[in-house]
């Protein structure tokens, strides 16, 4: 039996957290012994525990740039605090691969684990990694890039491209499927069981854009009378701090109140998907795009952005909807288009559903990671 040590810096569950998650639960049990290290309790420790993957507790935290000295010193300090805790881990479960789930989990693996066993550093992100991006790299004996697009990104890093490759996340097919949920989703939002409702499904911040939604939805509610906007999501990370009350705002200025529903944290993604009429996706800056695939794998139809990862999973026009990035005419005339025409509603979401169960179900994935594990002892 191989123990495999992910890490992550956070218990909380966004898109990383689900995909470790479901990665971990994968993973073939004849072989593979999972165990994941997090800074403390929380939501994913919780999802974890009951697929039974143990859990260890190790003092991590969010990392970020500063030339502050004293913050810079209590970073190191940090650094130095997980470095033991994560040794003593790995020694005691007898990992023979470390896994970090980010990039900031990669670096706590790197700064704490270099030399003691092969580390996999999971790339999950599009944010510049500065002059720390070489000593990342230089420390992994591979790197997983979620999508082409993440991919291209850390090229600039690459001493070794050979060891850098792009696995899809996947989502667990017994999951998220199309289950009969529909008319009890909308009645826990409040639709109207004739309302039109077009949603989007993220965490609230501004990159994910949806004040682009918003606008979108101004555009549309003159045309489609029975028009209810979705906007499901809250603030896991704390980095839209105002930005709710923000959006509340734009809604309240462009005449949408009546239409808006924001539902916040999304206990039950796949029943509240299925709810949904359309679901949009208007991140440009978007590494991958989960809730895409969430949502074609339930039968819902997408429109999504031509651009970064939405643009590698959804094709134009066969499995879901391609609008140019940042315009909201374009998002409006693709979700317009949908609402108009059942027959491509339908033959868009039976193409979805086999471009899911052929490109990301997680089984395909936990094949490719347990591959590039295999990998590493050659």
């Amino acid at each position: 039996m191989r123990t495999i040590l992910f890490v992550n810096q956070t218990a909380a569950l966004g898109g990383a957290e689900t995909s470790l998650f479901e990665l971990a639960g994968a993973l073939d049990p004849a072989v593979f012994r999972a165990v994941v290290a997090l800074p403390g309790p929380g939501p994913l420790e919780e999802a974890l525990r009951g697929r039974g993957v143990p859990v260890v507790h190790v003092p991590m935290g969010r990392l970020r740039k500063s030339v502050n000295p004293v913050r810079l010193a209590l970073a190191l300090r940090g650094l130095q605090r997980c470095a033991g805790a994560l040794r003593r881990v790995a020694a005691a479960h007898g990992a023979e691969v470390i896994h970090a789930n980010s990039d900031t989990a990669h670096i706590y693996t790197a700064w704490a684990l270099h030399g003691r066993a092969p580390l996999v550093w999971h790339s999950r992100d599009l944010v510049s990694l500065g002059p720390a991006g070489g000593w990342m790299f230089r420390r992994a004996a591979a790197v997983i890039a979620i999508s082409d697009c993440v991919r291209r990104r850390l090229t600039a890093y690459a001493d070794r491209p050979d060891r850098l490759v792009t696995i899809r996340n996947g989502i667990d097919l017994t999951r998220f499927r199309a289950a009969g949920r529909r008319a009890e989703a909308r009645a826990g939002l409040g639709l109207a069981p004739d309302a039109v409702a077009v949603g989007m499904v993220a965490h609230l911040v501004p990159w994910k854009r949806h004040d682009l939604f918003l606008e979108a939805g101004a555009r549309l509610a003159a045309r489609l009378p029975g028009l209810r906007l979705v906007i499901a999501g809250d603030d896991v990370f704390g980095d839209g701090r105002g930005y709710g009350d923000a959006l509340r705002g734009l809604a309240r200025r462009l005449g949408l109140s009546e239409r808006v529903v924001f539902a916040g944290a999304v206990h039950d993604p796949a029943a509240l998907i299925e709810g949904l009429d359309v679901l949009v996706h208007p991140a440009a800056r978007e590494p991958f795009g989960r809730v895409i695939v969430e949502a074609m794998a339930v039968g819902t139809p997408v429109v999504a952005v031509d651009a970064c990862g939405p643009a590698e999973i959804v094709r134009h026009g066969i499995d879901g909807m391609l609008a140019a990035p940042g315009s909201a005419d374009a998002l409006a005339a693709a979700v317009e288009l949908l609402c108009a025409d059942p027959g491509l509603r339908a033959r868009l979401c039976q193409a979805a559903a086999r471009r899911v169960a052929e490109a990301f179900d997680v089984r395909r994935v936990a094949a490719e990671v347990q591959a590039l594990y295999d990998g590493l002892r050659k």
